[in-house]
């Protein structure tokens, strides 16, 4: 049975739905010149010079990752060993690639401001072996990022940022994903925009931008902007194909590209009322005492200081609360209010992570907090009167907890 408040809505209009068949009577669906339109436009959106588009948010961490082992005219940056702070409240596809390639993740625990690394833990877990630092930018809360530029320049460290669920935020002016190596982003059904599945890079260093383009496809050269030459370098090659780094088959398809040139014309609409929703659901939760609300502080406009964007909205039953977090579930569930763990919570309190190659700051008292006490609803775009209904009873009956 469906949820009456779902963790993710349909945004598609008859838009999205005219670009698929357009698409399908063309004949072209694999990846081509719809894909080339959509990653000029995203990073126009985003503020980059280019952009990659790749199937998935989880691909372009993967290849974002891979970037630094591997690169077609230097040295990788880093080496197998060499650890990469990410944050033990995560989704794990930041994570499974540096374990992947050889590189060690150091799971260091959040900022209860930002959801993101505790910038003072994230210090006090280096060692020598800590090269770079994957930054995620957590439900459209864009961290504080003159702080990390600062920090990652003063420590030698590589900075990466997930985007993957904060497109439309930005810091002091700059999009997101523009501060560091590169910047990853998901474009999944439940996102600020979807295409399905699907995902970008972007970053400003050109060379990067040909070694993603391929990464993308097996590692050949054919989208990268220097092919001629590798073709003249190598005339005894046929260039169809020509390979030139190690690589991966995670190209996206024009049927995604399409479904996202239509949601980029719509993007301001959709967080429009993305924002609006969240702006209901915070003024109706702010008045239980005992319940926090991550990100309320730009739910209005006018108390903005970073440009943040609202995917879901987190919560979490305050410290000195004794309500039962079953009874919360309870009044949600009998509403039909679907829910689900912040992110994955901590993730080295998952049975995976005991098999595994990782190590993790000294505590992670407050990624342990988050994963007891803390969950998430959705964010519907269009939030309509049986939708709010439900939303108000929940709040009354969770007030007599």
């Amino acid at each position: 049975m469906g949820q009456l408040f779902p963790l993710s809505s349909n945004s598609f209009g008859p838009q999205e739905k005219q670009a698929v068949l357009e698409v399908m009577e063309s004949g072209q669906y694999s990846m081509g010149a719809r894909v080339r339109e959509f990653e000029r436009a995203f990073a126009s959106t985003v503020g980059a010079d280019d952009s990659v588009m790749v199937n998935s948010g989880s691909s372009a961490n993967l290849l974002l990752t891979a970037s630094l082992l591997y690169r077609s005219k230097q040295k990788g940056l880093l080496r197998p060993g060499d650890e990469v702070i990410v944050p033990a409240l995560n989704w794990p596809t930041t994570v499974w690639p540096i374990l992947q390639l050889g590189l060690t993740p150091v799971l260091v625990d959040i900022d209860l401001d930002t959801l993101s690394i505790d910038l003072r833990k994230c210090e006090q877990a280096l060692t020598p072996s800590t090269k770079a630092v994957f930054l995620t930018h957590v439900l459209g809360i864009a961290s504080p990022m003159d702080a990390w530029t600062d920090f990652c320049q003063s420590k030698g460290l590589l900075l990466l940022e997930d985007c993957c669920e904060a497109l439309g935020s930005s810091f002091a002016g700059s999009h997101v994903g523009n501060f560091g190596v590169g910047g990853t982003f998901s474009h999944f059904f439940s996102h600020q925009l979807t295409t399905i599945e699907g995902g970008s890079i972007i970053t400003h260093d050109p060379e990067l931008m040909d070694d993603l383009r391929s990464m993308r496809a097996h590692g050949w050269i054919r989208e990268r902007s220097d092919r001629d030459q590798w073709a003249r370098d190598f005339p005894y090659l046929h260039p169809s194909f020509l390979f030139v780094i190690p690589g991966f088959n995670v190209r996206p398809t024009e049927i995604q590209a399409a479904i996202g040139l239509v949601q980029l014309k719509r993007l301001e609409e959709l967080m429009d009322k993305r924002r609006e929703t969240a702006g209901f659901l915070v003024e109706v939760f702010s008045d239980l005492p005992w319940i926090r609300i991550f990100g309320k502080d730009f739910s209005k406009p006018s108390s903005i200081k970073s440009k943040n964007s609202w995917m879901n909205i987190a919560f979490a039953l305050r410290q000195d609360s004794s309500i039962p977090m079953s009874k919360i579930f309870g009044v949600l569930d009998q509403h039909q209010i679907e829910y689900r763990p912040i992110i994955a919570g901590n993730l080295a309190r998952h049975p995976v992570a005991k098999s595994l190659e990782l190590r993790q700051g000294q505590t992670l008292e407050t990624a342990n907090y988050l994963l007891e006490r803390g969950f998430m609803i959705g964010c519907p775009i269009d939030l309509n009167e049986n939708q709010k209904s439900a939303i108000l009873q929940t709040k009354e009956k969770l007030a007599q907890l």
